[in-house]
């Protein structure tokens, strides 16, 4: 009789127990998770690191003096138990966050390693890691993501694009305020840009070495729908900041144009996402 009793309580706490670890997304996810983690540490320790003036590669043996792997296993640890959470808090249909985090994790620690690094191997096996870890988290992504609804794939779109030209505006006025702009373009939308304010026209003295319109070179009118900006802000940032601004615009015809392919959820957000993040603009 008590053997009896006791056989049942044995399968069913293995069982719930294999339950809970689903709803948290393991064992499924652990790989993902694990990774996802370790790689936001390691660029963690990696700035933390630059900020001490440390140099992570050739003086390995003065980071690794100030770097434990004990805290690092710790705090490999902490990140894990919270994307767990995370994962578990989030909707079915936006459990995806071990691969965003892998993503992320893996393509911010090598573009830390390689910061201003002039060592062509250490910048191709970084390279080539990202690359690994990234296809390896995108072959994870459940089938639900494909069909995300238009209106959160386009907020990813948006966010991503507003953090690039964040991104953009904050480099290109610290290169002009610390390095200064040849006049070749920048002094020439400046003087373009001048002109329209004071004069309504385009007439400039540094293109061709004469007094003459900037529109007989380049027909872009569109500079008069740009000088009320300019005329309340008139200053060469304030052209870096439209100049981002318009660049990374082209994302909104992309995004007409590819869900008018079909593309939808995750595809739809990558190939809105290779032009964000193009080395081009």
């Amino acid at each position: 009789m008590v053997l009896l009793l006791k056989t049942p309580l044995r399968r069913e706490l293995p069982e719930k127990a294999s339950a809970l670890l689903r709803n948290y997304g393991l064992p499924a996810n652990i790989f993902l998770r694990f990774f996802g983690a370790y790689f936001i540490v390691s660029a963690y320790e990696l700035i933390a690191a630059q900020m001490l003036g440390l140099d992570p590669v050739v003086g390995w043996q003065g980071f690794s003096a100030n770097f434990s792997l004990l805290t690092k296993a710790v705090q490999t640890l902490l990140v894990f138990l919270v994307l767990s959470v995370l994962y578990r808090v989030l909707p079915e249909k936006f459990r995806f966050s071990d691969t965003a985090a892998l993503i992320f994790g893996s393509v911010l620690f090598s573009v830390i390693l390689v910061f201003q690094c002039d060592n062509f191997y250490l910048g191709a096996s970084a390279g080539i890691v990202a690359a690994v870890f990234t296809v390896y988290a995108v072959s994870k992504i459940p089938k639900d993501a494909a069909e995300l609804p238009l209106l959160s794939a386009l907020s990813v779109i948006i966010l991503t694009a507003v953090g690039a030209v964040a991104f953009l505006c904050a480099t290109t006025i610290a290169a002009h305020r610390i390095f200064g702009s040849p006049c070749f373009d920048m002094g020439i939308f400046v003087q373009t840009f001048y002109s329209l304010k004071e004069h309504l026209n385009a007439v400039i003295t540094c293109e061709r070495a004469e007094a003459m319109s900037h529109f007989r070179v380049h027909g872009s009118f569109i500079f008069y729908l740009l000088t009320p900006i300019y005329a309340l802000f008139p200053k060469a940032e304030t052209l870096l900041v439209i100049q981002a601004i318009f660049a990374e615009a082209g994302v909104i015809p992309l995004y007409l144009i590819a869900k008018k392919r079909g593309l939808k959820g995750f595809e739809l957000i990558s190939a809105c996402a290779l032009y964000t993040f193009c080395a081009g603009l």
